[in-house]
């Protein structure tokens, strides 16, 4: 696997990601003459699906793997000095409507990963969001199921991220990848933590399909409207408008189908069995996947999605309903044999 697929396919705040890459590589001589080689395939091909965000993914990798191979015990002992000093700076940038109840159940209530994966300014947003939420609930203004949804500009990384709060439910990950393949936007990643009092923090990096930020109003407003409709709306018909897009979707004359490929893995991570797909990146990809995972009781906590050359190359983090690794083989069987026949059905 290169470095830019590494970067690309596997959670690079997990620091087993990074610890495993530095075995790959061994050492720093050959590191920087991946570093090196990366870019030059970059520059010879011209491709044009190379954005300041994988730019910057490749980046991180490269920092990260630099100070392990430096000095590994150092760098885990930052990571844990890190953590303990978190919870002190989100409670010092947090206003005084927050109260000390609503802050302490957030740290008690989300997994430890959480807080190893979430920026300290996301945390502190995540926070606000959630406080929001439940004051519409305590309002009651609207529907109790609508969700908050949250929008920031990301220019400088191409994507913009979206954070949505709202109560868990069964399909909620796939109702929000449909909402976004109806409005248009391609998902770069996706972080899904679920609180213990069920309330659902879910983050995403999108892009238009000129690979830059959602800055359009219209573009925000139909992902909105139908996210709100699919989560709010018994009748409405999300499937449908799905179906609907990929019956008008045509493949471009030089893109080519790509063979699917489907793989489990329970070594790239300590808590996380991983799901690699590779397939032809078609509208609603993430949708149909998401609805098979979720038909077979399985959670996805962490997404990275890729596209290179009309090819969806996406890794998925999954738990099964106990919140342990899929591990029993007559079960992954059946997992991949149904995600078989779902990425195999052809486009209406």
């Amino acid at each position: 696997m290169s470095l830019t697929e590494f970067a690309l396919r596997r959670n690079l705040d997990d620091p087993k990601t990074v610890r495993d890459f530095a075995q790959i590589v061994q050492d720093q001589e050959r590191l920087d003459l991946l570093m090196l080689m990366t870019f030059a395939d970059v520059q010879g091909i011209g491709d044009s699906s190379w954005s300041n965000w994988k730019e910057g993914l490749v980046w991180s990798l490269y920092l990260a793997t630099r100070d392990v191979l430096n000095d590994e015990d150092e760098f885990l002992r930052r990571a844990e000095k890190a953590r303990k000093e978190l919870k002190k700076r989100v409670v010092e940038r947090l206003p005084a409507t927050i109260d000390d109840g609503e802050y302490e159940a957030h740290f008690e209530a989300l997994p430890a990963p959480y807080f190893t994966h979430t920026s300290e300014e996301q945390i502190v947003s995540d926070i606000l969001q959630v406080h929001e939420f439940f004051v519409k609930q305590l309002q009651m203004e609207g529907n109790p199921l609508a969700p908050v949804i949250e929008w920031r500009d990301k220019p400088l990384e191409d994507h913009s991220e979206v954070n949505i709060v709202t109560w868990d439910r069964d399909e909620l990950f796939s109702k929000i990848a449909g909402s976004f393949a109806v409005a248009g936007l391609n998902i770069l990643s996706a972080d899904i933590w679920t609180r213990s009092d069920h309330i659902v923090i879910d983050a995403f990096r999108v892009c238009t399909n000129q690979l830059a930020p959602v800055t359009h109003k219209l573009d925000r407003q139909a992902f909105e409207k139908t996210l709100i409709k699919s989560l709010t709306d018994p009748d409405h018909d999300l499937e449908r408008e799905v179906t609907r897009l990929k019956s008008r979707e045509k493949l471009p004359v030089e893109e080519e189908m790509v063979e699917l490929a489907l793989g489990l893995d329970n070594e790239g991570s300590d808590q996380f069995t991983m799901l690699h797909v590779k397939a032809t990146d078609r509208i609603g990809i993430l949708y149909r996947i998401s609805r098979c995972l979720s038909a077979q009781n399985i959670s996805i906590v962490y997404a990275r999605i890729t596209t290179e050359k009309g090819a969806a190359l996406d890794t998925f983090y999954l738990l099964d309903e106990n919140g342990a690794k899929i591990t029993d083989a007559q079960r992954k069987r059946r997992l991949l044999r149904a995600l078989t026949q779902a990425l195999s059905l052809p486009v209406a």
